[in-house]
């Protein structure tokens, strides 16, 4: 039996669809727990009545409609809906977004939580593994907490490439998640050798610019040296997320910039404080011998340039030279330079090629037509 579903199931694979007439709620189940056991594939379970509620709960996902049959559909699915036609909407725009937001979170997370514990270790290895820290215990501890926290939150749940309309007119974007384009083995190592590049620069600029000393010759604190990296880590986490985001309203903006000077008051104020607020005074007045020194943000400047070229880079090369299937489609929508006019050539030769088509096909189909008429007038 289990080598006819095998034999089955790859049958069906090979079909573009398979319809099943009169199965069994457990025939359903059974189908749908073969697709996944088999094949590998997520799998969707939408029904309307309770004789699909065994092939909703087999599914990854299920979707159940409410309707005259009652609702224990509804109650065993992940989704509920009132109609059928809202399928629609929630694969292709709300279902696609969502692939799309959660790759990227999921990506960033993994970035920016590797470039500050990266550069402690180098701090560790450099210093001999001196047992010293190089940022404060708080401070590190804001940085998940307040610091980063709002914009990755902004981006999770507002990110979006194209609108709701054309999502619905470009179904085949959704190919996409079927394709595991946004979070694949190859995209999630790109990302962490970024974040691995991100943290030597945010590190080896401002430790070996920084201690060379200051201008009456001794060298300088450690708190001003550790105020200077966690300064270029944070803001370079927050442009590389500023990077990635295609959709920009003015609460992306807002909490883009407001995270970076939540940063510089949170630090102007901790040295201000003699004892300190948070710090037990370990970094007093060092903020302030930084922010006339021209050096720092000379450094800062160089850090983001530097740490943000990989990402600019690829991102230009992939849009103007070699953009995926899907990206080709989706240009047009996504602003990009030089592929935009290359996609508007190929839609504009896509719709010449369809009208002579049509053409050639309204010129077949009336020649057969005159032949008809000439074979029954012969026959007459």
């Amino acid at each position: 039996m289990k080598d006819q579903q095998i034999y089955f199931i790859k049958l069906a694979h090979k079909c573009q669809a398979v319809l099943c007439c009169r199965a069994t709620p457990q025939q359903k189940g059974d189908i749908t727990r073969l697709v996944k056991s088999q094949l590998g594939q997520i799998t969707l379970g939408v029904g309307d009545g309770a004789n699909d509620v065994d092939m909703i709960k087999a599914a990854h996902i299920g979707v159940g409609i409410q309707c005259v049959e009652g609702s224990q559909a509804v109650n065993s699915a992940d989704f509920a809906l009132s109609q059928f036609k809202h399928l629609q909407n929630i694969l292709f725009v709300h279902g696609r977004w969502a692939y799309r937001r959660v790759a990227r979170a999921i990506l960033y997370f993994f970035y920016k939580n590797m470039i500050p514990t990266l550069t402690i270790l180098y701090y560790i290895i450099v210093t001999g593994f001196s047992g010293t820290g190089m940022y404060d215990e708080m401070v590190i501890s804001g940085y998940n907490l307040c610091f980063t926290s709002i914009p990755v939150i902004v981006f999770a749940l507002m990110e979006q490439d194209v609108s709701c309309e054309e999502s619905l007119n470009l179904p085949v974007m959704y190919t996409l998640g079927q394709d595991s384009e946004l979070f694949n083995p190859r995209v999630f190592m790109l990302w962490m050798g970024e974040a691995v590049y991100s943290s030597l620069v945010c590190f080896i600029v401002p430790w070996y610019t920084m201690n060379t000393g200051c201008e009456d010759g001794h060298p300088r604190p450690q708190g001003q040296v550790a105020i200077t990296m966690f300064s270029c880590v944070l803001i370079v986490v927050t442009a590389r997320l500023a990077v990635d985001t295609q959709f920009w309203t003015w609460i992306h903006a807002v909490t883009y910039i407001a995270s970076i000077a939540l940063w510089f008051l949170f630090i102007a104020f901790e040295c201000s404080q003699p004892a300190g607020f948070v710090t037990y005074g370990t970094m007093y007045y060092d903020f302030f011998y930084l922010a006339p020194d021209p050096e720092f943000y000379m450094i800062v400047v160089l850090v983001i340039v530097c740490s943000l070229m990989p990402a600019w880079w690829y991102r230009g090369y992939n849009r103007n030279y070699e953009p995926t299937p899907s990206m080709k489609i989706c240009c047009p929508v996504m602003r990009g330079p030089n592929v935009v006019e290359k996609a508007q050539l190929e839609q504009r030769s896509r719709e010449e090629q369809e009208k002579k088509n049509k053409k050639e096909l309204k010129a077949v189909r009336s020649m057969q037509t005159k032949i008809v008429k000439k074979r029954e007038t012969i026959s007459f």
